[in-house]
This record gives structure tokens, C-alpha cells and sequence, in this order.
């Protein structure tokens, strides 16, 4: 059996996380506010016709964006967002094609103020439904103990 890293096939893990509270946890699907936090989402736009080097480059990006909006749109089907309520909180700022790249350290400094402008935008939403009350311990489900290393 092959095994695959979670970012390939749930570079976006909202819906599994929506699916886990609802079965393992039991939680009530209408009972639930999820915060999802993207890291950016690259606007770009496929050339009209594209050449296959470029072509393959934007595939992978093709295939992470169409997985990202799959996986939130099953946590709103799953959660009655938009229909019933407001369930599903996603902050992810937007940046143009090629801003940042993975081996970029350069480039920190931006991403910290984009974090914090970000927070600061997003904040009015999110303070009440996720800042202004005590949470629950958290109690995982699954114990370590008896586990041999």
C-alpha cells in the first residue's frame, strides 16, 4: 500500500475536519463555527494558449484550488452554511501569481504584515463568534497511554 502526504489529497483539511466533529466527536453539524486559515490564494488566470511547460506549471496549482473549494464547499453543504446560517469562516488573502515562493525567506516580512492586515480585516467577524467566550478543554479522544514507542 502506497501512502500519499495529506497536503496532496487534502491540501485543504476543512472538510475532513467538519466530517471528524460530526461522526468521531458527535458533534451536531448545525452546532458547529469552523475557522479555516489559508495561507494565500494566487490569482492567476490560464493563457488562452498555453504552451505545456506553462500549462503544467498551473496544472498543479489547478488541481490545489480545485481541491481547496471542493473541500469548502462539502463543509458548507455539511454544516448548513449559507442556506441556514453562517457556519464557516475562511481567511485566506488573495496575492498575485508568483508573489511567494516556498524557498523565498526574503520575502518574510511581507508575509507577516499581510498576516496581520488580515487579522485586523477579518477581526469584526471573527471576535464574536470565535474570541468572546471561554472554550471547552480540549479532551482528545484517543489516549497514548499503553502505546509502546
Amino acid at each position: 500500500m502506497g501512502l500519499v502526504d495529506g497536503g496532496v489529497w487534502a491540501n485543504n483539511p476543512v472538510a475532513l475536519a467538519v466530517v471528524e466533529a460530526i461522526t468521531l466527536l458527535g458533534w451536531p453539524a448545525r452546532s458547529l463555527h469552523v475557522l479555516s486559515l489559508g495561507c494565500v490564494n494566487e490569482i492567476y488566470m490560464l493563457d488562452e494558449a498555453p504552451g505545456a511547460g506553462s500549462l503544467a506549471l498551473d496544472l498543479a496549482r489547478l488541481f490545489i484550488n480545485g481541491q481547496t473549494h471542493g473541500a469548502l464547499g462539502m463543509a458548507k453543504l455539511l454544516t448548513g452554511h449559507e442556506y441556514e446560517r453562517e457556519a464557516l469562516y475562511r481567511v485566506c488573502p488573495n496575492v498575485p501569481k508568483n508573489l511567494f515562493r516556498l524557498d523565498d525567506t526574503m520575502k518574510i516580512g511581507r508575509l507577516k504584515g499581510l498576516g496581520a492586515s488580515s487579522a485586523r480585516e477579518n477581526r469584526p467577524r471573527l471576535e464574536p463568534v470565535f474570541f468572546n467566550h471561554p472554550v471547552e478543554p480540549f479532551l482528545p479522544i484517543y489516549s497514548l497511554q499503553g502505546r509502546k514507542p
